[in-house]
């Protein structure tokens, strides 16, 4: 195998199109793609597919739609060819084959005739007598005559390689060196009677024939590994470097499945998650950054990984910790960025409906800018503007003299009457003018704090918390009249509501 330092680090992301990307495959497809960028070198796509029966196409078509949803680019795949193709498995049986005849040819690995049933009862033999289940090794020094005998007769037969039953030492680069006893490599399969290879002998000759340099997987393939490691001698090849990553726990400290917790990544494209806030809360899940930050961009994260900074402990895939990275990398976005993702929720809302003007389209995107600062999502911070839309008209202040209580408090009717005697002669769409008239307010009533921003909260949106205030009524006074006919300033939203207590003040 060639050397990583000869030609770059080639990694690979191996998935098997039997299921959906969900979080912790997701996470080995990023941390072998952030390897492999952050040092020049090539990622490979590789569908292992040789489970006939589980795999189907339409998850190797999802698998690679999240993948580039999370702009996880690979240079070599199944869609873009390569020097190194076929990169599906079930189109890479010659190669299995030619491998195995090798093996055998060198003695390395010998029929078997066994059938399934005959190593489960073995298998069962070993465990109701308290011994470690294995296969026995049978067939491993079978006559030569007995072997040609059945051969004769048809008898099927599939190869295993004849483990050393030594202990084998495994260098990670993650874990260290682990230690792997004698007793538990046994004579493993490599070709099965219908002529299948097995993960282990697949992956072993795709990734020498790919020339792989660093496996990087989780640590529940670790067992794997010291077959792999003697496949690999056996063929003649150097083992790559590998690299094993801690588990994912849910919140409750329990490995994380998809029948425990595990979100795949169509549903979190569908809940509304930016893609560069999921790839930044997949890397913080077994590594962190020199400087110590959670809140990362892609081009830092690959400017910033090395394998070094992978930790040994479990990582917690946090719901609450996603959320607020996606509203970290929410505010990052520029007015025309929001306004983009959160097409969809404005034409759901009934905010708009086909093309809007130049106008209409900068309003909206600043009035996304002013959301975001407090939501964690593009749908939240459409839904703290549906008070700039909301409909006086209709209401007739009903609602929001019912928020301000059947008794409407004297001080409350109060800051609303001052507020808009004053606001008649203030732009309330210039910035800063809203503070100072409100400073004005207060000093007029003698309140402050909540007693005199929560009664015209209340009358502006109909709800007792949202938006700063001091940036929702510069919105509500610049909105353009395109976006809704009828649309009330603030002014006139308080005046509403002014009348309309008086209406039922007086019976």
């Amino acid at each position: 195998m060639i050397e990583a330092s000869d030609i770059g680090p080639r990694t690979r992301f191996a998935p098997s199109p039997t299921g959906q990307l969900h979080v912790g495959t997701a996470r080995v497809a990023l941390f072998n793609w952030l390897y492999a960028r952050s040092r020049g070198g090539r990622f490979l796509l590789r569908i292992e597919d040789t489970d006939a029966e589980r795999s189907r196409r339409e998850y190797e078509v999802s698998i690679l739609a999240d993948l580039r949803w999370l702009g996880l680019d690979w240079d070599e795949g199944p869609d873009k060819g390569g020097s190194h193709q076929p990169y599906r498995q079930s189109e890479r049986g010659e190669s299995y084959r030619e491998a195995a005849a090798r093996l055998l040819a060198a003695g390395q690995v010998y029929r078997c005739f066994c059938t399934p049933e005959e190593v489960a009862a073995m298998r069962r033999e070993d465990e109701a007598a308290g011994r470690l289940a294995r296969y026995p090794g049978r067939c491993r020094d079978l006559d030569p005559a007995e072997v040609a005998a059945r051969l004769g007769r048809g008898r099927a037969f599939g190869l295993r390689f004849r483990a050393p039953h030594q202990v084998l030492a495994v260098k990670d680069r993650i874990k260290g060196e682990v230690t792997f006893p004698a007793d538990i490599i046994e004579d493993f399969v490599v070709l099965r009677s219908n002529g299948q290879a097995s993960y282990n002998f697949a992956c072993v000759v795709d990734d020498a024939a790919m020339r792989i340099s660093h496996v990087i997987r989780g640590e529940d393939l670790l067992p794997s590994t010291p077959k792999q490691v003697l496949l690999y001698r056996a063929l003649g090849y150097e083992p790559p470097v590998f690299a094993h990553l801690p588990m994912i726990l849910g919140p409750d400290h329990v490995k994380l499945s998809k029948r425990r917790g595990a979100r795949s990544m169509s549903s979190l494209r569908e809940a509304g998650y930016l893609p560069e806030a999921v790839v930044n809360g997949l890397a913080l899940l077994g590594w962190s950054a020199p400087d110590g930050r959670d809140c990362l961009e892609v081009d830092e994260l690959i400017r910033l990984f090395s394998l070094d900074r992978a930790g040994r402990s479990n990582a917690v895939f946090d719901v609450v910790k996603l959320n607020w990275l996606n509203g970290q990398h929410l505010r990052r976005k520029s007015a025309e960025e929001l306004l983009a993702l959160a097409g969809p929720s404005l034409e759901r809302a009934g905010v708009v409906a086909g093309p809007m003007d130049a106008t209409t389209a900068a309003w909206l995107g600043e009035a996304l800018k002013a959301a975001a600062q407090a939501a964690e999502s593009i749908g939240e911070a459409v839904d703290r503007l549906r008070s700039l839309w909301h409909d006086h008209h209709a209401a007739e202040g009903d609602a929001e003299v019912a928020r301000l209580g059947d008794d409407v408090a004297a001080r409350e009717i109060e800051v609303l009457r001052v507020f808009a005697e004053l606001a008649a002669a203030v732009p309330l769409a210039e910035a800063g003018r809203f503070r100072e008239l409100m400073r004005e307010v207060g000093e007029r009533v003698g309140l402050t704090g909540q007693a005199l921003f929560h009664p015209l909260r209340v009358a502006l949106t109909g709800e007792d918390s949202g938006m700063e205030l001091d940036k929702l009524v510069p919105l509500m006074a610049a909105a353009p009249r395109s976006l809704k006919p009828g649309l009330a300033t603030p002014l006139e939203r308080v005046q509403w509501v002014l009348e309309r207590a008086r209406r039922r003040s007086a019976g």
